[in-house]
């Protein structure tokens, strides 16, 4: 679109945004009494330094009073660059107000008017919030028997013993404090609720793997599936098995994550590679954070992930990467560029924010940045969908119907196209799907609450 036409364009979005009709729709306005009782005390104090402001100057537009609209519907004020034109003063005529909030980009003038008129995807979100404290408190206080550093049962919600454990074949991650708990939760219109230990950071692992997957398949497009294919394994995540056209069966699991991400510009340095990945990822995030990566984790994995290098050493054997590699060195490189992906710290604060792009059809809620191909978001959500949860896959579709994705570290990742996204962290880890069994416990109560099934209606839900 050429200049012209983007001004045109951006012109007809100003006239249909009825600024005037939203901003009365709403009181935004000070507590007119409150401020006529503030100026008489100021006319009557004995201070006469300095003349008190006049009374219409007073009435106004507060940013604060439109922050905290927006903020009960979800939209948070830090999201927003408008604030930050808004900190000259506290008040504002109305005029003045439509004329800054039109200063902003489109995108940001759409997601202000549809938190005013309360066009969002969640319309109630003090109850939906409310729910979702509930169920999370309910998990929280569920029964923990730790019987030693590494395992514990917990009593479900529906008072099943469950046997849980820590990861001790990755070393660092044993030595987490097992009693985080987070959730974070994120429209596609950019609501953000935060339970728990949101602003704690966890290392990804395997949840790094649809992203890392739609950053290779936006590069390559099918291609990528010459050497990995989509189908479940019905295996362990670390299992040495090939499908039979000989490729790792899905980018989900270790091998086909390790395949994956080796196919992006293998022939560079492997520190142009990371950072090639490491500024998708952030574009993700809405570059609202700093990426890195974590050392000890990082280095954990390198010293003992030796399943990881037999399946490597495996592969090249069988010809997997089909005369690409052709060195020892070049095969290491990926399985160390493998271990960084994983080993990338986040919230779930900032996670959410990023699987948010995989449900708002690879658009940031936040920035409005098309930050993956919807054809990529596609093939990704289908592999989360059929192959996520690793071996515990077909049960999770079967009994909760969303794509999904877990990690090691305790994490779990949620999508719900078209609607939301949550990001789950405790690191108990269930013996039966290897995944965070109070993630699990979360899920379950949330998609019994709101039936997001993906062959769930209201209609006949029971």
């Amino acid at each position: 679109m050429n200049l012209g036409a983007q001004r045109l364009t951006r012109r007809i979005l100003r006239k249909a945004h009825n600024w005037s009709q939203a901003l009365s729709d709403v009181n935004l306005e000070n507590d007119t009494d409150q401020i006529c009782e503030d100026w008489l005390s100021l006319v009557k104090s004995k201070d006469t330094s300095s003349s008190p402001p006049h009374l219409p100057d007073l009435i106004g537009i507060t940013s604060r009073k439109l922050r905290n609209v927006l903020s009960k519907r979800g939209l948070e004020g830090r999201t927003f660059n408008l604030f930050r034109d808004l900190r000259e003063r506290e008040t504002y005529t109305k005029e003045e107000f439509v004329g800054i909030i039109e200063k902003q980009s489109d995108f940001e003038q759409q997601r202000i008017l549809n938190g005013l008129v309360n066009n969002l995807k969640v319309t109630d979100w003090e109850s939906f919030e409310k729910s979702c404290e509930e169920i999370f408190d309910e998990v929280r206080d569920l029964e923990i028997d730790q019987s030693s550093k590494l395992d514990c049962s917990i009593i479900d919600r529906n008072g099943k013993v469950k046997i849980c454990r820590l990861p001790d074949y990755i070393p660092q991650l044993s030595e987490v404090d097992t009693s985080l708990f987070a959730v974070s939760i994120c429209t596609v219109d950019g609501q953000r609720m935060h339970l728990g230990d949101s602003d704690i950071y966890y290392t990804m692992q395997s949840t790094s793997k649809p992203y890392t997957y739609g950053i290779t398949h936006a590069a390559l497009d099918d291609v990528l599936h010459e050497f990995v294919g989509h189908e479940p394994s019905g295996q362990a995540f670390n299992k040495i098995i090939l499908d039979n056209q000989g490729r790792p069966f899905n980018p989900m699991i270790n091998m086909g994550a390790i395949m994956t991400c080796s196919l992006v510009h293998h022939e560079q340095p492997l520190s142009h590679r990371f950072n090639y990945f490491l500024e998708h990822y952030k574009k993700l995030t809405g570059s609202r954070s700093t990426l890195s990566c974590n050392m000890p984790v990082y280095k954990s994995e390198l010293e003992v992930g030796f399943m990881n290098k037999a399946a490597v050493n495996y592969m090249m054997t069988m010809g997997c990467w089909k005369g690409m590699i052709q060195s020892e060195e070049q095969l290491l490189k990926n399985l160390d560029l493998y271990y960084q992906l994983c080993s990338i710290e986040v919230t779930t604060e900032i996670q959410s924010i990023m699987s948010a792009c995989l449900a708002n059809r690879g658009i940031n809620p936040i920035t409005g940045e098309s930050v993956l191909p919807i054809r990529s978001v596609k093939r990704a959500l289908s592999l989360m969908f059929t192959c996520g949860m690793y071996d515990y896959s077909g049960r999770f579709a079967f009994k909760y119907g969303v794509p999904a994705k877990s990690g090691v570290s305790g994490v779990t990742d949620v999508v719900i196209p078209g609607v939301l996204s949550m990001t789950i962290y405790s690191p108990w880890l269930s013996i039966h799907s290897s995944s965070s069994l109070l993630g699990l416990q979360f899920i379950d109560g949330f998609i019994k609450k709101f039936p997001y099934h993906v062959f769930d209606s209201r209609q006949y839900a029971k």
